[in-house]
C-alpha cells in the first residue's frame, strides 16, 4: 500500500533533484560545532565547549603558579588596583589561589595560599618568548579575564550609585521617623518593591559573574579569579533576593552577560539517552523533551556506536538530520519511496563498491546493495521494512537503534492511511532497540499496552523513560486581548488552579510558556502581603542560597506557591482579582489581531508563522487590512499579467529546449541517479558539451528568445506604507513603534527582506496574483500549492528568515523546523488536541535566547485546555493500538 500524498511534508515520495543538492548545502559554523559536539560527547557526555579563550590560551604558554603571576602582574593587576582604589574595596590579603571550576582540570596549578600577584619563581625561557613574541596581537575585548574585570567595573560603579541611593533613602527615612505616625504607611509602600530596578542593576553583573565562573575555560588566571570571589563575597550581605526575583526576567533572562560566555554542552536529555543507549539488552526508550533542544540531532552521537534507522513521516525531519549528519561526513543512507530495497539510495560518504573513472577515479556508477559502511539510513514511514531488512544484512539486530521520531504524527485522527503502514512496521519489526521521540509523547503510564508488547517480544528488554524540562528562555502564552496568560490569570475557582498545577506538574515541558515576568509579579503579590499557607514557602525560607535561582527554580516555585495559597476564598479571590482589574491587569499588548497593520509592530526580532486550518482566508485578510489602494493593485495586477504572459513563453522556449537537449544528456550524464551522479569531471564535460550545442542551429535561436523574453519582465515593488514595518509603515500605523514595539527596547519590529531576484521568479510562476502580492509585502504561505517551485522559495525564504509572516495549514506543525519569534494560533484550530497544540506552539523559540517570544491565541478557551488535564487521549489510544502486534 503506498499513501496518496496529504501534503509534501508528509510526502512518502522519492528524494527530488533539488532535495539532493539542498543536503549538500554546508551548515553555519556555529551549527557545525554544535553538531560536532554531540558527536563527540556520545563518549564523554560531561564534555563541554567554550569559545572564549583565557590570556593562557592566547599566548599558547604553559600553566604554571609562576606563569600565572606573571600574567597577573604583566595585564591585570593595574586593572584590579585601580577598581580597589576607586571603590575602597578591602584588600585581598591573603586568598587561595587555587584553579577553581572555571580553569578545568587541565590546569597543574598547586594550590598554596599566596598573596594575590605574588610569584614563586621565574617563567620558563620558551614561554617569555612568546609572550614578547605575542604582546602586540592581544585583544582585550576576546581574552576572558579582561572581560571578567569589565563585568566587576560594572558591578562597583553601579553599586557605587545603589549605596549612595541607599543613603538618600535612609536620610529620608530618619526625617520621616520624626514626622507623624500617619504617615508611615504611605513610606512603606514606596520602599516594598526592594529598589528602583535601575539603580540595583548592579545585582544583574554579581549574577553575571557568578553564573561565568562556573564556565569551562582552559587556564583561567587564578589571580583574577580569587579577586572576583573576593568581590562577590563582599557584596553578598546586600543581595536582596525579593528584589532579584521580582525583576528575574531583566537580571536572568535577559542578561546577555550570562549567555554570551556561556559553556555548550548537551542537554540532559541528551546525556540521559547516550547512557542508557549503552546498557546492552534491548530496550524501549520513551524521549520527551521540548522542541528546540537537540532531540533530532541526538541520533548523530548515537550513530558512534550503533548503527541507526531514523524514521519520521515529516519529511522534512529526515532531511534536516541528513544535513547535518553530512556536514561531519556521516556515512548515511535514504529510503524514501521505497517499494524494494533496491530502491534505497547511498550518499557518497557511504559508498562501499562503484564503477569508477579509470582516469580520475571518480564515482561514475554508485553500488547500492553494498550498505556496510552505512551508519545511519533515513526513512519514511512506507520505507521503513525495507531500510530495516537492509541493515539487517550487513549488521547484527542487537546493533541497530530504530530512532523513531514523531510517532504520534497522524495520532490525533480516529483513522488515517497512515495508520495501517505504522501498525504494520511496528508489528514486522525485528530491531530490539526502539526510541520513540517526541516532545508530547504520551507518558510511559499511558502507553502500558505498547510497552508489554515489546517486553512480550523481546525477552529481557528495559524501558526508560526521559522526561525532560530543559529550557533556557520563556514563550509568554498571549490572548486575543494581548494578555499573557497563566493559571493564576486563566481561573477565578482555587479548584481549578489546583487541577492547572497537577497537570502541570506531570507535564513540565509547559513550563517553558510560563511567562517569567507574571510570575515573578505574583510571587511579589503573594509574599508582600503572605498570602502563603506557611511561611516555609515564602522567598526567603524557600530560597535558601542566591546560587539557587535559575528560570527553572523560580517556575518550580511558582507551581508550588499556587498550591499553597490560604484556605480561604476571600484570599484566591483577592489574588485573582488583582491580576484582573488591580494594578497587575495590565496588557503585554493593546491589540495583536491587525498583523499587517495596527499590531505589525509588536512582532519583532524575527518571522511570525500563523497557524490556521484556512490559509486562503487569513492571507485575504492580510491583504484586504493592508488599505493598498485600489490604483496600486491595478498597476501591480498589469504588471502581473504581462509577466505571466512571458512566463507562458519562457515556458514554452525552455520545454523545446529541454528536448533537444534531452539525448546530450543522457550521453553525458553517464548511470547515474538518485544520490548516484557523474563524477565532477564528467559534469564538467557534459557542461562543455551543452555550451558547444548553444552556439549551434535552433539551441543559440531559442536561448537568444529566452534571455529577451526575461528581459521584458517587469519589476514589482511595493511602496514601503504597505510592507509592514518598514519605516513608512510604521509612521502610518504606530509613530512611536521602534521604541514601544516591544518590551525590550533593544528588540525592533521586524520587516522582510526579499531580494529582487526572488520577487522575480515569483513574478513568472503560474500561481494566483493575490499570492505575489502578499509576497511583496513579505508574506508567505506553506500549503500544498500546486506550483512546486513556488514552496521551494517560500521554503528558502524562511531558511533564511527573509519573510515577515508565513501562514501554513495545521499539517505543517510537524515539518516546519524554521526559526519564528512568534506565532499565531488561529481560532479554527480550537478543536486541536493538546499534544498538537503544543507541537503548534514549539514552533516559536528555536534560536537564539536574547530575544522577544510570544505565541498568540485567538481562542480562549484554547488556552485553558491546554492548562488543564484532558479527558481525550486519542494519541495515546491510537498508539496503544498500532503500536502493538495484536
Amino acid at each position: 500500500m503506498q499513501p496518496q500524498n496529504q501534503n509534501q511534508t508528509f510526502s512518502q515520495g522519492k528524494l527530488t533533484k533539488s532535495e539532493w543538492n539542498n543536503m549538500e548545502i554546508p551548515v553555519s559554523s556555529d551549527e557545525l560545532t554544535i553538531i560536532k559536539l554531540i558527536k563527540d560527547s556520545y563518549h564523554d557526555v560531561q564534555k563541554k565547549y567554550n569559545k572564549n579563550i583565557s590570556m593562557i590560551g592566547v599566548l599558547k604558554t604553559s600553566s604554571y603558579e609562576e606563569m600565572h603571576s606573571h600574567l597577573y602582574k604583566k595585564y591585570f593587576e593595574e586593572i584590579v588596583n585601580e577598581m580597589i582604589k576607586k571603590h575602597n574595596i578591602e584588600p585581598v590579603s591573603a586568598v587561595s589561589v587555587s584553579v577553581c571550576h572555571s580553569a578545568t582540570t587541565t590546569d597543574t596549578v598547586k594550590n598554596k595560599h599566596v598573596k594575590q600577584g605574588q610569584g614563586q619563581g621565574s617563567i620558563k625561557k620558551i614561554d617569555a618568548i612568546r609572550i614578547e613574541n605575542n604582546k602586540d596581537g592581544i585583544n582585550v575585548k576576546t581574552v576572558y579575564e579582561f572581560t571578567i574585570l569589565r563585568i566587576c567595573k560594572l558591578l562597583l560603579d553601579k553599586k557605587a550609585i545603589w549605596n549612595k541611593y541607599k543613603q538618600e533613602k535612609g536620610d529620608k527615612s530618619d526625617k520621616s521617623d520624626k514626622s507623624e505616625s500617619g504617615n508611615s504607611d504611605d513610606d512603606e509602600s514606596d520602599d516594598d518593591d526592594g529598589n528602583d530596578i535601575a539603580s540595583c542593576s548592579w545585582m544583574s553583573y554579581h549574577y553575571a559573574l557568578m553564573v561565568n565562573l562556573k564556565n569551562h575555560i582552559d587556564h583561567v588566571n587564578t589571580h583574577v579569579v580569587a579577586f572576583v570571589k573576593h568581590l562577590l563575597e563582599l557584596c553578598e550581605d546586600d543581595l536582596d533576593v525579593f528584589h532579584f526575583i521580582k525583576y528575574s526576567e531583566y537580571y536572568i533572562e535577559k542578561n546577555h552577560l550570562c549567555t554570551k560566555y556561556q559553556d555548550v554542552g548537551l542537554y540532559e536529555h541528551q546525556k540521559q539517552i547516550f547512557t542508557y543507549c549503552k546498557v546492552p539488552n534491548p530496550k524501549l526508550i520513551l524521549y520527551i523533551a521540548p522542541t528546540g533542544t537537540g532531540k533530532t540531532l541526538t541520533p548523530i552521537g548515537l550513530s558512534e556506536k550503533h548503527k541507526i534507522i531514523f524514521v519520521c513521516a515529516a519529511r522534512h525531519v529526515g532531511l534536516a538530520l541528513a544535513k547535518s549528519a553530512i556536514s561531519i561526513q556521516k556515512r548515511i543512507a535514504f529510503a524514501f519511496g521505497c517499494r524494494s530495497v533496491d530502491d534505497i539510495r547511498l550518499h557518497y560518504f557511504a559508498v562501499k563498491e562503484a564503477t569508477r573513472d579509470w582516469k580520475t577515479g571518480g564515482i561514475r556508477k554508485v553500488d547500492n546493495s553494498v550498505g556496510d559502511n552505512v551508519e545511519i539510513i533515513i526513512s519514511d514511514i512506507q520505507s521503513y521494512l525495507h531500510a530495516m531488512f537492509y541493515m539487517n544484512a550487513f549488521n547484527k539486530p542487537e546493533d541497530i537503534i530504530l530512532f523513531w521520531d514523531e510517532p504520534t504524527i497522524t495520532m490525533d485522527n480516529q483513522s488515517h492511511e497512515y495508520h495501517e503502514l505504522i501498525h504494520k512496521n511496528w508489528k514486522q519489526n525485528i530491531i530490539p532497540n526502539i526510541i520513540l521521540s517526541s516532545a508530547t509523547l504520551p507518558h510511559e503510564r499511558e502507553l502500558q499496552t505498547t510497552i508489554a508488547d515489546f517486553k512480550t517480544r523481546f525477552v529481557n528488554g528495559d524501558v526508560f523513560s526521559i522526561v525532560s524540562h530543559d529550557c533556557c528562555k520563556s514563550i509568554p502564552i498571549v490572548n486575543k486581548g494581548g494578555c499573557v496568560q497563566l493559571p493564576h490569570t486563566l481561573f477565578s475557582e482555587y479548584s481549578d488552579v489546583l487541577s492547572s498545577v497537577a497537570h502541570c506538574e506531570k507535564n513540565k515541558t509547559l513550563l517553558r510558556y510560563f511567562g517569567i515576568n507574571k510570575i515573578s509579579e505574583f510571587v511579589s503579590f503573594v509574599n508582600k502581603n503572605e498570602l502563603y499557607s506557611n511561611s516555609r514557602y515564602s522567598i526567603s525560607r524557600y530560597f535558601s542560597s542566591f546560587n539557587e535561582i535559575t528560570l527553572i527554580s523560580i517556575k518550580i516555585y511558582y507551581l508550588i506557591l499556587l498550591k499553597n495559597i490560604k484556605q480561604d476564598p476571600a484570599v484566591w479571590k483577592q489574588i485573582y482579582e488583582h491580576f484582573h482589574s488591580g494594578e497587575g491587569a495590565d496588557n503585554l499588548y493593546e491589540s495583536t489581531g491587525y498583523v499587517t497593520t495596527s499590531d505589525a509592530h509588536t512582532l519583532t526580532d524575527g518571522p511570525t508563522i500563523f497557524l490556521t486550518n484556512d490559509v486562503e482566508k487569513i492571507a485575504s485578510f492580510c491583504l484586504q487590512t493592508a488599505q493598498i489602494p485600489a490604483q496600486l493593485i491595478d498597476d501591480i495586477m498589469g504588471t502581473i499579467q504581462h509577466n505571466n504572459k512571458l512566463c507562458e513563453q519562457i515556458e514554452c522556449v525552455e520545454k523545446r529546449m529541454e528536448d533537444l537537449l534531452n539525448d546530450a544528456e543522457k550521453k553525458t550524464a553517464g548511470a547515474a541517479g538518485g544520490g548516484d551522479g557523474a563524477s565532477k569531471k564528467t559534469e564538467k564535460k557534459s557542461t562543455k558539451f551543452f555550451d558547444k550545442k548553444m552556439d549551434a542551429g535552433e539551441i543559440k535561436e531559442l536561448n537568444n528568445k529566452l534571455q529577451a523574453l526575461n528581459e521584458q519582465v517587469k519589476r514589482a515593488a511595493l511602496n514601503d506604507l504597505f510592507v509592514p514595518n518598514r519605516p513608512a509603515h510604521l509612521k502610518r500605523w504606530h509613530d512611536d513603534a521602534t521604541a514601544t514595539g516591544s518590551q525590550n527596547k533593544n528588540n525592533k519590529p521586524w520587516s522582510c527582506d526579499i531580494q529582487d531576484t526572488y520577487v522575480e521568479k515569483i513574478m513568472l510562476l503560474a500561481i494566483e496574483s493575490h499570492w505575489k502580492i502578499l509576497l511583496l509585502m513579505g508574506i508567505g504561505a506553506i500549503t500544498d500549492h500546486k506550483n512546486a517551485k513556488y514552496n521551494e522559495i517560500i521554503k528558502e525564504l524562511a531558511q533564511e528568515q527573509k519573510l515577515f509572516l508565513i501562514i501554513a495549514s495545521s499539517d505543517y506543525i510537524y515539518g516546519t523546523n524554521y526559526q519564528f519569534c512568534h506565532g499565531y494560533i488561529s481560532r479554527d484550530l480550537h478543536d486541536m488536541t493538546q499534544e498538537k497544540t503544543i507541537q503548534a506552539m514549539g514552533r516559536v523559540g528555536r534560536n537564539s535566547i536574547q530575544q522577544d517570544y510570544t505565541i498568540r491565541f485567538r481562542d480562549d478557551d484554547l488556552i485553558k485546555r491546554l492548562f488543564l488535564p484532558s479527558t481525550n487521549k486519542l494519541e495515546a489510544d491510537n498508539m496503544n493500538k498500532l503500536f502493538s502486534s495484536a
